[in-house]
């Protein structure tokens, strides 16, 4: 018995179960018609592999040069201290607003009073 083609490449790419691959494995020990379809398949892969790693280029001179441009009109990153600044913002106007309001509510007189219950007589003086 010979394996095909397929088989022997599916053994060379590891996409057999380990029971099937000591089987194919112990096989080609033994067979060298197979051994010899096995290696061809062995070769192609390799000379693929080469092909395609020769294939791999760095980015075009203007690609690399637009893409340094773009990084370098970047603005600078905030420092330390404007991010600070800009947490305690939030931090700082949210209580200040509300203690003016808290302050306008009771100081100012008849700002919390519903209008129907304002005085509008004023004491006469003695």
């Amino acid at each position: 018995m010979h394996y095909d083609a397929d088989t022997l490449d599916d053994y060379l790419h590891g996409a057999l179960g380990p029971e099937r691959d000591a089987v194919i494995h112990a096989h080609l020990e033994a067979c060298a018609a197979c051994r010899a379809l096995y290696d061809e398949a062995a070769t192609v892969r390799d000379w693929l592999r080469a092909a395609a790693q020769a294939e791999e280029r760095e980015f075009p001179s203007m690609i690399r040069a637009r893409v340094w441009e773009r990084v370098r009109a970047m603005p600078a990153p905030l420092s330390f201290a404007d991010r600070l600044r800009a947490l305690w913002r939030p931090m700082i106007a949210v209580p200040v607003a509300a203690v003016l309001a808290v302050f306008i509510y009771v100081g100012v007189p008849h700002a919390g009073t519903p209008p129907s219950l304002r005085t509008t007589r004023w004491p006469i003086a003695a």
